[in-house]
């Protein structure tokens, strides 16, 4: 079983149509998304239908349920809110109901996909480092996590191990063979890690390791100019070019 499995892509056409084609080129035999396919981006209409068109298994992510129902407004600052008000009015009726239809978390095997946190995953938990991961490590014990949210790529041991990728290379072994470990996969299209290129993981259930979180240079200076050009803050297209 091969599966590339991708997150956070934020309505970044560009991101998406060349993780994509990655993906199709390392003969994955599914792709999972783990949400936020809105927010942010420009092109949230034509993400949904790339996400619906490749992806087998799909959950909702916050910026995903926040295009059907706006958090409260102080919970988000000024930039984030346009951005959710603009999403909500850009996206169309099928997708809003798509959206309405998509599980918080998915469980296969010794596998589990969600976008924020393997437990009550509708808090929209962070997992962004060792002492965050381990809260959850009673919950995926013999188990693989797949989580995003954060954009922040790392993984994360029960054995207490730890490792943020970073890394400008290709892609990063990670050793996972052993289970009990939680995985995030960083950002599609909108990474923060200090690198501008997209972050996405493929598993193979067939090697040792079995998974590797790949980086991926796409148009980034496209993606930034259709932000700006909707209408959306400048903002959005200028952590685009810094990954931050």
């Amino acid at each position: 079983m091969k599966l590339g499995i991708i997150s956070d892509i934020h309505g970044n056409l560009e991101a998406l149509e060349t993780v994509l084609k990655k993906l199709e080129r390392l003969n994955v035999d599914e792709v999972i998304c783990l949400g936020d396919i809105v927010g942010y981006g420009a092109n949230p209409n034509e993400c949904c239908e790339l996400v619906r068109e490749h992806c087998s298994v799909v959950v909702l992510g916050n910026h995903d349920e926040w295009a059907l129902h706006p958090p409260d407004r102080g919970v988000v600052g000024a930039n984030v809110w346009q951005s959710i008000l603009w999403t909500a009015n850009a996206l169309d009726e099928s997708h809003r109901q798509y959206f309405a239809s998509l599980p918080l978390i998915r469980h296969r095997g010794n596998l589990i996909f969600v976008h924020a946190a393997p437990v009550e995953p509708q808090r929209w938990d962070y997992i962004t480092n060792q002492t965050s991961a381990m809260k959850y490590f009673p919950y995926v014990a013999e188990k693989i996590c797949f989580v995003g949210h954060s954009h922040l790529p790392g993984i994360y041991y029960i054995d207490d191990l730890q490792h943020n990728v970073t890394e400008t290379s290709d892609f990063m072994q990670v050793n996972a063979a052993g289970k009990g470990a939680i995985i995030n996969i960083g950002s599609v299209g909108q990474p923060r890690d200090g690198n501008a290129t997209s972050s996405f993981c493929v598993y193979d259930s067939d090697v040792i390791p079995p998974a590797k979180i790949i980086r991926l240079g796409y148009d980034v200076k496209v993606a930034g100019e259709k932000i700006i050009n909707v209408g959306l803050p400048r903002f959005f297209a200028v952590r685009l070019e810094k990954g931050f």
